[in-house]
């Protein structure tokens, strides 16, 4: 066992370094091309991406197939395209994916790019959120290997990422992560790029310089928190608790998961159990318009 461990350990460190330097291993590419070719004559039953089934290599042999796919060239990218053209210029594709599964441990991820065809104003922040998205499941994925080598029990991660809006002057893109153990958590992360300018914008870019907007936006949530429970006795959160203050909602945080929905507005999103109970889900919050009008920029 120890003798396996050790030969998994050498292969993911080889793995991550041909990662880092953005090898394409010969054989991977005769594969890829040969699956594009069958993708050509059957595009409706074209399905690049299969189940890994554990085999003896374990996660160092997942690992590889994610790494592969990561480092494909664009036009592979292209043969991966998981969602049709979004919009007229943007569109959304599966660029790497990871499979595992053994008798207690699953895991499914899946990480995004952007690509655009003409608005060359867009491409910086499109960079710089497919970089990010990268790290952010490949962080994902070495958490999960760590937890398989430290915890005992059954472990669960599902990685997969909607378009959470597409209009003139907002495209959002929304990473969901659901890790399963003794019980669920559910939290997701949002990459918000404004059209307009082509940058990745993050909560803080949208409003005046010097404006107090983390204390007015929370006071607009912990408003619409307390018109929801006096109106429902079935929605809780995490405010008012004159027994246990210490897990009350106090102030969103300067990074505070946001998007604009179809209409303009600010939403604010918060992960299980941060402000509610389980219950409750991934609450969100649209800021009324009022609240913010002179602080936006």
């Amino acid at each position: 066992m120890k003798e396996n461990k050790k030969i998994d350990e050498l292969g993911l460190d080889k793995l991550r370094e041909e990662y880092r330097n953005h090898i394409v291993p010969e054989e991977g590419i005769k594969r890829m091309k040969k699956s594009i070719e069958n993708a050509k004559r059957d595009k409706r039953k074209y399905k690049f991406l299969r189940n890994i089934k554990n085999t003896g290599l374990g996660i160092a042999a997942t690992f590889a197939f994610f790494v592969f796919l990561s480092n494909s060239s664009e036009n592979v990218a292209r043969a991966m395209e998981r969602i049709p053209v979004i919009g007229k210029t943007v569109n959304v594709i599966t660029f790497g994916r990871f499979d595992f599964n053994d008798e207690n441990h699953h895991a499914s991820v899946v990480t995004p790019q952007i690509k655009v065809e003409d608005d060359k104003s867009m491409t910086e922040g499109i960079k710089i959120t497919n970089e990010k998205a990268k790290e952010y499941t490949s962080m994902l994925i070495n958490k999960f290997d760590k937890d398989i080598e430290t915890k005992g029990g059954k472990q669960g991660l599902d990685v997969s990422y909607d378009v959470v809006t597409d209009n003139e002057n907002w495209f959002t893109l929304c990473i969901n992560v659901s890790e399963t153990e003794a019980s669920g958590n559910q939290y997701s992360k949002y990459y918000n790029i404004d059209k307009r300018t082509g940058d990745i914008v993050e909560l803080k870019d949208i409003f005046k310089k010097d404006t107090n907007y983390i204390d007015i936006i929370t006071k607009d949530i912990k408003n619409q928190m307390n018109e929801q429970m006096n109106d429902n006795s079935s929605v809780s959160y995490f405010i008012n608790d004159p027994v246990d203050n210490s897990a009350n909602f106090e102030s969103i945080k300067k990074d505070q998961n946001f998007y604009m929905d179809k209409n303009g507005k600010l939403v604010i999103v918060f992960d299980e159990y941060e402000v509610a109970p389980g219950s409750m889900g991934c609450p969100q919050f649209t800021i009324n318009d009022k609240a913010i009008k002179d602080i936006l920029k």
